[in-house]
């Protein structure tokens, strides 16, 4: 049977605003194809839209064997959302219809519009979309014109990517929980001579955090040492884990996993004036960005976040701890249940990223949430004023 002329345009369309569409299991995706026709197109059984989901990664790594330099690649692929169908059939009067007709259906020339509707399982366990150059988790709407022969694809040019986040509620007990760590160093006078130890203990009022909320941080430390101390500061570090295929060199298995190494997402610092059994640091608030959720849920890219604190000692090892953490995607509620979240979306842009090259394909650049207006309160004030004023918010992703 001979093919119609191609649409003009064929194309998806997502209903809301730009900045809103970020999904999670549980959600309906809603939109329109879209055809428009400078010729009529055949008869045709009607239109396929099909959401699916891939993880991916890709990388190369150099080995030198006897003096002879190899170029491995590692690359790994495996399904993040089994392939969601839904077809739309075609009424004589050009309009959809959830049921198949008796007859194909031609299209005039002119601009057609087929609604769909996709519902997503609030049981999906789904990893957070994500981009990079090493590897990335794509969530797709794909559409075609389907032909009444096997009801295959026509024509199956229209993709439209569609960010897609893991359900992380950090307001579950195991991440409103304060996390307290410890560190010792003894300081040397001279070759075998010890002075009196330095200590730093830094506690978080929770372990479980989401975009644009702020981490407090208090930290103690005691100095009975003769050394002077220096400053004191908190990087919010982020780790990416990608896993490849294993390849072998000369018979042997090389290593099949990279990871990156840890980027800085924010800081704060300050000077010690260290009194001793005071806080040098009483709550001091670290605001997150906007970062990529934690992802735990895939086997081959894997994100995790450290908060790592440095006390700087003249002339001595530098004292460090770290305490994991979790990025969510629901919101703090407070210390009662009554502190509703109150939602809305912004089109602001902030980097998520520290570097142009932890960008990958931008056309598939993400959008996350992220609390607006946080307020924070010590837990002994028990003010539910401080957590009802903050709102979800969206942010795409963009270069610095």
């Amino acid at each position: 049977m001979e093919q119609s002329a191609r649409p003009k345009v064929f194309d998806i369309e997502l209903l809301g605003d730009s900045h809103e569409l970020v999904y999670y299991p549980g959600s309906t995706i809603e939109g329109n194809v879209v055809i428009e026709l400078t010729t009529p197109l055949r008869p045709i059984q009607g239109i396929k839209v099909v959401l699916g989901g891939i993880v991916f990664t890709n990388w190369e790594q150099r080995k030198e064997t006897h003096g002879t330099v190899y170029k491995i690649t590692f690359s790994e692929e495996e399904t993040a959302l089994d392939d969601i169908t839904v077809e739309v059939s075609i009424r004589r009067d050009h309009t959809a219809v959830d049921a198949a007709p008796q007859q194909l259906v031609g299209l005039p020339t002119g601009k057609h519009t087929f609604p769909f509707t996709i519902q997503l399982s609030p049981d999906l366990t789904l990893p957070s979309s994500f981009e990079s150059p090493f590897g990335y988790i794509r969530y797709t709407l794909t559409a075609g014109i389907c032909t009444p022969e096997l009801r295959q694809f026509y024509y199956t040019s229209a993709v439209k990517p569609v960010p897609i986040c893991s359900n992380i509620d950090v307001n579950l007990p195991t991440y409103t929980l304060p996390i307290t760590k410890s560190k010792e160093e003894t300081a040397m006078r001279c070759l075998c001579c010890a002075s009196g130890p330095i200590t730093m203990t830094v506690t978080t009022d929770r372990s479980g955090y989401c975009s644009g909320e702020s981490i407090a941080i208090t930290v103690i430390t005691e100095n009975f040492s003769n050394r002077q101390l220096g400053s004191l500061q908190a990087d919010l570090k982020q780790i990416v884990r990608y896993h490849g295929e294993p390849t072998t060199l000369h018979g042997r298995y090389v290593r099949n996993a990279y990871t990156r190494s840890k980027d800085v997402i924010t800081s704060v610092s300050t000077v010690i004036q260290s009194i001793k059994g005071a806080p040098d640091w009483s709550n001091k608030l670290m605001c997150i960005p906007v970062i990529v959720p934690t992802i735990s849920n895939s086997q081959i890219v894997q994100v995790a976040y450290t908060l790592d604190v440095f006390l700087e000692i003249h002339n001595a090892s530098n004292l460090h701890t770290e305490i994991p953490i979790v990025i969510g995607t629901i919101p703090y509620k407070g210390p009662t249940a009554a502190n509703a979240v109150d939602l809305g979306y912004t089109s602001d842009t902030s980097p998520v990223y520290n570097d142009d090259e932890n960008y990958g394909d931008l056309h598939y650049a993400p959008i996350y949430s992220y609390v607006k207006n946080y307020q924070f309160a010590p837990a002994e004030a028990d003010s539910e004023a401080s957590y009802v004023n903050h709102a979800i918010t969206s942010d795409r992703i963009s270069l610095i």
